[in-house]
């Protein structure tokens, strides 16, 4: 098997054009991230309930919302400056 090596002037460029076209996304490590994980994989879990199960329709929607608007604050910060930094 042959390992591609990507030196670091390419992966800082690489890094770079992915922030210039997707924009900035907080990178969490420990407690945070598996925090971000387990509702993530918790909102999975209510959707194949959902699809499953009859749940009325303003509460699925309230909740998939919720859950949405959730990760979406916590993965995106507001400013490249707070980047990776949990702002209350």
């Amino acid at each position: 098997m042959n390992q591609n090596v990507i030196d670091n002037e390419t992966q800082e460029k690489l890094d770079a054009f992915i922030t210039q076209e997707e924009g900035d996304s907080n990178d969490y490590k420990g407690v945070l991230a598996k925090f971000i994980t387990l509702v993530a994989v918790g909102m999975s879990l209510f959707h194949l309930y959902a699809a499953y199960s009859i749940i009325p329709t303003q509460q699925l929607r309230v909740i998939h919302v919720a859950l949405v608007l959730f990760l979406v604050f916590l993965s995106f910060p507001i400013a490249a400056r707070f980047k990776n930094r949990l702002m209350i």
